[in-house]
């Protein structure tokens, strides 16, 4: 059942969605007669799409929704590239009150909301300002600001704040899931985290949440369950999927080929538009120099759109190993294969394509090949 009904099968159910928008402040900044609600999935199954008619300072969108969404209303108008509003979409009756401001010289909208009638965004709100209070009572707008200038000992002692602050978010969010195990903020959590936990334990989690009538038709938990497989089959131990993608020449290069030819491989994810790729790339240069005589190789996976841009990335960088891509951004097949959600990231393998090692960080990449090209 797709997560959206429209029209006449909409107006059918019995409960559905009812968002009402309200404009007040500088009306000049409506841009278009219309406004858009929708969660800008790329899957056409799991969009949520729904138009308004902008009337006299008021927009009211209808609708039924499967599966609780986050979402955000954009301005019917293709100059808007970012919503006015965003919030987490659940069946119910949702007042929004809009105050439009001109927006700064950095072209970041000046917008406020209050939303009301939305039990999930209420508790999202909740959590949001005893975040936002605790990062302000630790000073962490100014500290983050100095930090780039700051001396070795004033970064150590920034760093030292900002885990304080991060161990006192993460104190806040674990009282609230366990107050409210079966919410959908919680929901949210274990799939966002998901990566950090045993597959066991995250899937005891999820068939609990199954179990329960209300989440019965939540795709989240389908999504999650996909996530999970792909997880499993990630595991130090077991083979690495094999893929073909071509090289910036055109010419098809085998996963399965390359490991063969070297004691641990080396699956690089990057992209020549990501900051911290190019930044590590130099480091990168000289890990693979220093251990390319013992048996180590490397294949990066690119997430590039834009070949001219891939390739000079390339080129500027040094990066003298193998290369693919199937320029599909953030939906590269191999990325998806591998559950790929940030970059740079990467993933070891020994000769015969058995998993060492996933995500293994900067620091622990020359001791990872020390103990595996002796």
């Amino acid at each position: 059942m797709p997560a959206m009904l429209i029209s006449a099968l909409c107006m059918a159910q019995p409960k559905g969605f009812n968002v009402t928008v309200k404009f007040s402040g500088d009306l000049t900044q409506i841009k278009g007669d219309s406004a858009i609600l929708t969660n800008r999935s790329t899957k056409a199954e799991d969009l949520v799409k729904v138009s308004a008619v902008i009337k006299n300072g008021t927009a009211t969108f209808k609708g039924y929704t499967d599966t609780p969404e986050y979402v955000g209303i954009f301005f019917n108008d293709p100059s808007q590239k970012r919503p006015f509003v965003q919030l987490f979409l659940e069946n119910s009756k949702i007042n929004i009150y809009v105050k439009l401001g001109v927006e700064d010289k950095e072209k970041r909208s000046k917008h406020t909301a209050t939303i009301e009638g939305a039990k999930t965004q209420k508790s999202l709100d909740s959590l949001s300002a005893i975040q936002l209070n605790l990062y302000r009572t630790a000073n962490l707008d100014s500290l983050e600001k100095a930090y780039s200038n700051a001396s070795e000992a004033e970064k150590a002692r920034i760093e030292e704040v900002y885990e304080k602050y991060s161990k006192e978010v993460e104190k806040v969010n674990n009282a609230y899931m366990a107050a409210h195990p079966f919410s959908y903020i919680t929901l949210n959590s274990i799939i966002q985290d998901i990566e950090k936990n045993p597959v066991a334990d995250s899937q005891k989690k999820l068939n609990e949440f199954k179990a329960k009538p209300e989440f019965a038709k939540n795709r989240k938990i389908a999504s999650a369950e996909e996530a999970l497989a792909i997880i499993n089959s990630l595991q130090i131990g077991k083979t690495a999927p094999d893929f073909t993608q071509n090289d910036p020449e055109g010419n098809p290069v085998t996963f399965s080929n390359i490991y063969k030819k070297y004691k641990v491989t080396m699956v690089d994810f990057w992209a020549s538009w990501c900051g911290p790729c190019r930044r590590f790339n130099p480091t990168l240069v000289k890990i693979y120099n220093k251990f390319k005589e013992k048996g180590f190789g490397i294949i990066s996976v690119s997430l590039d759109q834009k070949k001219e841009s891939w390739i000079k990335g390339i080129k500027d960088d040094n990066l003298t190993w193998h290369h693919v891509s199937d320029l599909g951004y953030w939906n590269n097949n191999v990325a998806k294969q591998y559950y790929v959600r940030f970059v740079p990231q990467n993933i070891f393998v020994d000769q015969e394509g058995k998993i060492i090692k996933r995500q293994v960080s900067e620091e622990e990449i020359e001791q990872l090949l020390e103990e595996h090209l002796k």
